[in-house]
């Protein structure tokens, strides 16, 4: 008799074996037949591995040694997501510097990993924070720029008013700051986005999604994230309002008697508003007092807009402050800003004409209105001028691509510029744009409600309402989407001042701003039809806004209410008929000549009329957003861009990637929403790659996924410094064959990586060999909860530390432990007595190979062979908890008897994925010298599963009541009858079934 199973002993023993051997080291290429397995890669936290990490781990490993022994080369490879928020809290927390925490976990979870015997490929490891990988993360990135895909903007952060910081979604709890409580608002700030809704993607997305095996639920997700519906986009004429009084300052050296002023002066007058062009002092050094007393002579009061152009907008800036006007609004159109732009250098002159040392807080209060319009491909103008200033004074900003640059053209008439003429006269030429899948509620949209964001809320938005409207925009600004979409919730909002028309009936619409309506969702604004709508519906009862039924459902219902508000505008309806909400279809009223038609026919006739007068078209629309690429964060990948006055964003040469972190000694965020970076001067400022003018360097760092969305392929050639990957060696192994990881990454990793992957796969980065989809076949892991049935947190205290379990009871029998606990896919709980169970399962076949008769062979016996088929077909389908209970069977067949060697071999072979340890040791044991799974996968012989005998599940209405055992070819009605003599189905049955279901070899179930 041998001595006790020593767990440790074994485990260490062919851990450094394996090791030694680089057992599990591929080839750069693959030959023969091969397939890769791929784990989701783990963040590196100071908490190392919990119980409930390495349960995909194992599942990966097991498959992945199955594989090796039916003869596949397989790629099975291990790295560290290392970059994200986790680090750089520690750092802020201990003063100790990201990169060494980082280190210092990694190299504790590799211990880990390596301790539960893993079959990975080592040599293959990459590390998302290292120079050398990160590289090419920036060169996807250059890449995306460089095809339009990456691009900035602004963008809504999370913001902590009391930290003044900006804080990552899992910083926020219950809406508050999580490291001092405080509650948590919105804050726009410039960001770069990446166009993943680009026309070229979306849709790719979701018919991959066709082609791939992954789990139905996972795909549903993906594809309600996506959220693709089809409708129709209105466009809503906006009802201008026309100021009683513009005067127009012209820029230097220029006339009010030439290009656009001209258009602009008679579009004006045609309303009635009255026009002052005055020429202004236009020598070589112009005077400002001289320019100041015309102004003073127009004398401009509360109800007139000024519009400035170029160096009149200095003018009209300097009028206000100076003079003390008190205006109705100011339009500043390509403005120049010298602060913004030091190594400008203006005409003579021009620089003398102000000192730019504006009094922000008076223009403020003496006008209630500024937009600043600013052109993209100005060659005065630097971009960055309009924008500096829009921002100093609070003002509204468009940035547009002027017809001419700078807005400059002496030809007369030649052309207009309709967003001046908007920005002027509020709404004028301007348009509400909807998107609607229930176009054929046309009729009865009474009311047009914006996102507090909205775009147009500045520029439509009456001086009356324009203190409630801010308030209520900042009100929102505190609120998360969640708070603002519960359905439960009290509605708010606040009307503009402004109408929309509706194109169909010519009625005014006013337009509201309500936090329902989301920036992100759609145009960021509806068409309400309270009739038809039940959130337009509760809105509008409580603004007693019109409520106009137009869709009469087919089928007998509650009478509808009757319209509400100012409903005589919109005609007179039947007074016998009370009017409800419905959301269904039916048939069209009070929609003029349409009335009586199907409202499904309707929804295809207002389209086509609509696309007629160019006020609507089909269109299909997506929930999803572009994605967010940008953080304000030190630990992560820096954003190759830099930024130029004159070119604007460049992107950094890809012979200068990467891009590496300034090794710094401090963390913490600037307070003004910024990355750390920005407060590193000697690293932020650069040279211009394409001008060689000053520049700055991009101070956001990229977000935690943009590491992991192409890990994937860098396994496949991770050491190569002259491209990504050899396109040779992606062909080799790509695409994944199966990928195993947690079903919280169903949305976000997984569509990202594949956003990347075809982005990659379109440039030629990834050989078309590969297909367009990076996964073929992918598996969830459940979670597996601490003994309390709770999710494990250090928090709660539940939390089972697997080195602790390996020192006490073994690699193998964790690894086994935890695919017995229940299916692979499912939540589980910790048992301290289950895992006590398979350490006795180990204990018997330590104990068996003792009564193992050296030598002897034999067929083996018929449920010998049935596991074999068992164990290999489960294994396949990850049914590993079925996989082992059939093991323990066998083991409990060969009760005290002995077993032959072959047998016994047979046995290992089925074994070694469980638990590779005990296996191996065994194995050579019996004199064996290589490894076991390099000695291939046991066959059964099908002549010996042939069973004789069938189980039948009897039951009644759905419910089991006995089993019965028949032989395999007994006849329909011999089971049935033979069935019906049991005790406890009769117990059921009152005389004849009504029917009866019959499963061949499987079941009968008696319906009553």
């Amino acid at each position: 008799m041998r001595k006790h199973y020593n767990h440790s002993e074994v485990e260490q023993r062919w851990q450094e074996s394996w090791k030694r051997d680089q057992v599990w080291r591929v080839s750069d290429t693959a030959s023969g037949d091969s397939s890769y397995v791929l784990d989701m890669f783990p963040y590196p936290s100071a908490q190392g591995l919990h119980v409930g990490h390495p349960e995909g781990y194992t599942a990966s490993d097991i498959y992945t040694r199955y594989l090796r022994a039916r003869g596949k080369s397989v790629l099975h490879p291990m790295g560290f997501d290392s970059f994200g928020l986790p680090a750089e809290n520690y750092a802020i927390k201990t003063g100790t510097h990201p990169a060494k925490t980082t280190a210092e976990n990694i190299a504790n979870m590799r211990r880990q990993i390596q301790s539960l015997g893993f079959s990975y490929d080592w040599s293959r490891e990459v590390i998302t924070s290292d120079p050398k990988y990160y590289r090419w993360t920036q060169w996807i990135f250059v890449q995306l720029f460089k095809h339009g895909l990456a691009y900035e903007a602004d963008a809504p952060i999370n913001w902590c008013p009391k930290d003044k910081t900006g804080l990552a979604n899992e910083e926020v709890v219950d809406g508050k700051c999580e490291r001092c409580g405080t509650p948590v608002t919105k804050k726009q700030i410039k960001q770069w986005l990446v166009k993943i809704t680009d026309e070229r993607y979306i849709e790719r997305l979701l018919h991959g999604l066709d082609t791939v095996d992954w789990p139905e639920s996972i795909k549903l997700l993906q594809r309600n994230w996506i959220g693709r519906s089809e409708g129709a986009t209105i466009h809503f004429p906006i009802e201008a309002q026309w100021p009683k009084r513009v005067i127009i300052l012209h820029g230097y050296q220029g006339s009010p008697d030439t290009g656009f002023k001209v258009w602009l002066r008679a579009e004006l007058e045609k309303h009635g508003t009255r026009v002052d062009a005055p020429q202004l002092s236009i020598e070589e050094m112009p005077s400002l007092e001289e320019n100041l007393k015309i102004v003073k002579s127009l004398k401009p009061d509360s109800d007139t807009v000024i519009l400035g152009h170029s160096l009149g907008c200095v003018l009209a800036l300097e009028a206000v402050q100076q003079l003390g006007l008190k205006l109705a609004g100011l339009v500043l159109l390509a403005p120049p800003h010298v602060p913004a732009q030091p190594n400008v250098t203006y005409p003579a002159g021009v620089s003398q004409y102000s000192d730019y040392d504006y009094d922000v807080k008076k223009i403020n209060r003496q006008v209630p209105r500024i937009t600043v319009i600013g052109d993209t491909h100005d060659d005065l103008v630097a971009p960055a001028e309009p924008k500096a200033l829009a921002e100093l004074l609070g003002a509204h900003l468009i940035m547009e691509q002027a017809p001419r640059p700078h807005y400059a053209n002496r030809e007369l008439g030649s052309f207009a510029v309709p967003t001046v003429l908007a920005a002027i006269a509020s709404g004028a030429n301007q348009q509400v744009t909807v998107f609607t899948t229930r176009p054929d509620t046309i009729f009865g949209a009474t009311y047009v409600v914006l996102s507090p964001e909205h775009s147009l809320v500045g520029l439509i938005t009456t001086d009356k309402q324009r203190s409630a409207v801010e308030q209520y925009q900042k009100e929102a600004a505190a609120k998360s989407d969640l708070e603002r979409t519960d359905l439960a919730k009290n509605k708010t909002g606040v009307f503009t001042g402004a109408y929309a028309v509706n194109p169909v009936n010519d009625k005014k619409m006013p337009i509201w701003i309500a936090d329902y309506v989301l920036s992100t969702y759609g145009t960021g604004a509806i068409m309400a039809v309270p009739a038809h709508d039940e959130r337009d519906h509760a809105f509008a009862q409580k603004f007693k806004l019109p409520i106009v039924p137009v869709i009469q459902p087919d089928r007998v219902m509650p009478k509808m209410q009757p319209p509400m508000g100012s409903a005589g505008a919109w005609g007179t309806l039947d007074s016998d008929i009370e009017y409800t909400c419905w959301t269904g279809d039916g048939e069209m009223i009070n929609s003029g000549e349409y009335n009586g038609m199907d409202s499904v026919e309707f929804k295809k006739k207002i389209i086509a009329w609509l696309e007629k007068k160019d006020l609507g078209k089909t269109s299909i629309n997506y929930k999803m957003r572009d994605w967010l690429f940008s953080r304000q964060r030190y630990w992560g990948e820096p954003i190759p861009i830099v930024h130029c006055a004159k070119c604007e964003a460049a992107a950094v040469p890809e012979k200068d990637l990467p891009v590496t972190l300034p090794d710094v000694e401090k963390y913490e965020p600037t307070g003004t929403g910024e990355s750390p970076l920005a407060a590193i001067e000697s690293w932020v400022n650069t040279t211009c790659p394409e001008c060689g003018g000053p520049a700055k360097r991009e101070t956001n760092t990229m977000p935690q996924w943009a590491g992991s969305n192409w890990y994937f392929l860098r396994y496949c050639d991770p050491h190569n410094d002259k491209q990504l990957a050899d396109p040779e060696k992606l062909k080799a192994w790509l695409p994944v064959d199966m990928y195993v990881g947690g079903a919280e990454h169903a949305v976000l990793h997984l569509l990202y990586a594949r956003f990347i992957y075809k982005f990659l796969f379109d440039i030629g980065a990834v050989p078309n060999e590969c297909g367009e989809e990076p996964f073929v076949k992918l598996k969830n892991q459940g979670i597996i909860l601490g003994e309390d049935g709770q999710k494990m947190s250090k928090s709660r205290g539940n939390v089972i530390n697997p080195d602790d379990v390996v020192k006490e009871y073994g690699a193998d029998v964790l690894r086994m432990y935890e695919m017995f606990m229940g299916p692979f896919e499912d939540a589980k709980p910790w048992s301290t007595k289950g895992i006590i169970g398979v350490r006795r399962f180990v204990e018997r076949v330590w104990e068996i190979f003792d009564r193992v008769e050296r030598g002897k062979t034999e067929v083996g016996s018929t449920l010998l062979h049935q596991t074999i088929q068992s164990v290999s077909e489960k294994i396949e389908l990850f049914r590993f908890n079925t996989c082992i209970s059939d093991l323990m069977k066998l083991t409990n067949e060969w009760g005290t008897a002995s077993v032959a060697q072959t047998s016994f071999e047979r046995f290992l072979q089925l074994l070694a994925p469980f638990a590779p340890h005990l296996a191996q040791e065994l194995w050579h044991q019996l004199g064996h010298t290589t490894y076991i799974e390099n000695e291939g996968w046991p066959k059964f012989d099908p002549a010996k599963i042939v069973k004789t005998e069938a189980t039948y599940a009897i039951q009644v209405n759905g419910k089991l009541r006995d089993t019965l055992v028949m032989p395999t070819d007994a006849p329909q009605e011999v089971v049935v009858e033979k069935a019906k003599t049991s005790v406890a189905v009769q117990r059921h049955l009152t005389g004849e079934p009504k029917k009866v279901i019959f499963v061949p070899k499987k079941l009968v179930n008696f319906v009553v």
